[in-house]
């Protein structure tokens, strides 16, 4: 898959990882603390899966909040999108003096299908990069 940001530059999806977010959670309603301790490590994680200082990019997902009333006492739920996304973007070299032949984001998004195209409104986000700043060179 191929981006062309709004500065024209041209970066493409090298890797792409997924899981579901709440695999594993056995009991209990996700929360803000755990919804952000969960988005935490996955930036940390996904740094690691990318070229060394290289740095990870979050957009932002959309928490859906449901109070549960009948619940002794009422409860709420706040909870991510069920699929966690981790994409590594790659592009050529930054414009800057002394730069490698390669530069990457780490991207993580949340979405509502396993699989399938990057949706959408991620591919907007990233068009929207200012990957001068946000990329990394690739080092040697």
């Amino acid at each position: 898959m191929r981006i062309v940001l709004e500065s024209g530059r041209e970066v493409w999806l090298a890797r792409l990882e997924q899981w579901y977010t709440y695999g594993g959670l056995l009991c209990g309603l996700p929360h803000q603390q755990m919804n952000d301790s969960m988005i935490q490590r996955t930036l940390e994680q996904a740094a690691k899966r990318a070229p060394p200082g290289c740095r990870s990019v979050l957009i932002p997902p959309k928490i859906e909040v449901r109070v549960h009333a009948r619940a002794k006492p009422p409860r709420t739920e706040e909870r991510l999108p069920p699929v966690t996304c981790v994409g590594v973007f790659d592009s050529g070299e930054l414009q800057r003096p002394g730069s490698k032949m390669f530069s990457s984001v780490v991207v993580v998004w949340f979405q509502q299908e396993i699989a399938g195209p990057v949706p959408e409104g991620v591919v907007e986000e990233i068009r929207g990069f200012d990957w001068e700043r946000r990329a990394t060179d690739w080092s040697w």
